[in-house]
C-alpha cells in the first residue's frame, strides 16, 4: 500500500517549470538586479559646472566644504575641480582665474547630460550635431564625435559603460593655458 502524502508536499498543478525557465530561482535575481540598475542611473546626481557661469556649489555644501573641495592648480591660475558623478566617474570642471567655469570633462559610466553642462551653449552644440548628422557618407552612430560650434569645442567618445570627453569656450580659456591639457 501507498502512503498518503500531504497536499502541501505535492508540486502545484498545471505546467510545471524546468530549471532555467522564467520564474524559477535560477533567474529570480533577474528583476531586481535591473530595478537596482535603472534606480542608480536615476540616482546620477547632475552636474554642477555650467560652461560660461560663476563656479556652482553643490546645494547642500557650507562655504567650508566648498573651500576644502579637492582642487588642482594648473597653469595660468587655473583651477580644476574634480566632482563624483554618482556612477563611479568624474566630471572635472576647470575654472579660470576670475570664478568662471570655462571648460568641463568627463569619464562616467552613464552618458552626462550635456544639455546640464553646456548650459546656454547647448543650443549651438545641438545645431552642431544636427548638421554633422544630415552630412552625406557620415555614420550615424560614432564612437568618437569632435564638434565645434560658434564658440564652443565639444569632443566626446563612448564605447559599452564608459562615456568620456571634454568641452570648452575657445574665448574664455585664459591665456596662458592650453586647452589640449584637459583630461
Amino acid at each position: 500500500m501507498i502512503p498518503p502524502v500531504a497536499p502541501s508536499a505535492l508540486p502545484p498543478r498545471g505546467r510545471r517549470q524546468r530549471p532555467g525557465q522564467a520564474g524559477s530561482a535560477a533567474t529570480a535575481w533577474l528583476p531586481g538586479a535591473c530595478a537596482i540598475g535603472i534606480a542608480l542611473a536615476l540616482m546620477t546626481p547632475p552636474a554642477h559646472a555650467v560652461l560660461g557661469e560663476p563656479l556652482a556649489l553643490p546645494a547642500n555644501a557650507s562655504r567650508a566644504q566648498a573651500a576644502a573641495a579637492p582642487r588642482s592648480a594648473l597653469p595660468a591660475g587655473v583651477q580644476m575641480v574634480e566632482r563624483a558623478s554618482g556612477d563611479g566617474g568624474w566630471i572635472r570642471e576647470y575654472v579660470s582665474p576670475q570664478g568662471i567655469v570655462f571648460a568641463v570633462s568627463w569619464n562616467t559610466r552613464f552618458k552626462p547630460r550635456l544639455d546640464t553642462l553646456l548650459g546656454r551653449y547647448q543650443a549651438g552644440y545641438a545645431a552642431a550635431a544636427s548638421q554633422a548628422l544630415a552630412r552625406p557618407g557620415r555614420a550615424a552612430v560614432q564612437r568618437q564625435a569632435t564638434l565645434r560650434a560658434d564658440d564652443l569645442v565639444v569632443q566626446s567618445s563612448g564605447f559599452l559603460n564608459t562615456f568620456h570627453g571634454r568641452a570648452w569656450v575657445p574665448s574664455l580659456v585664459p591665456a596662458g593655458f592650453d586647452a589640449a591639457t584637459l583630461r
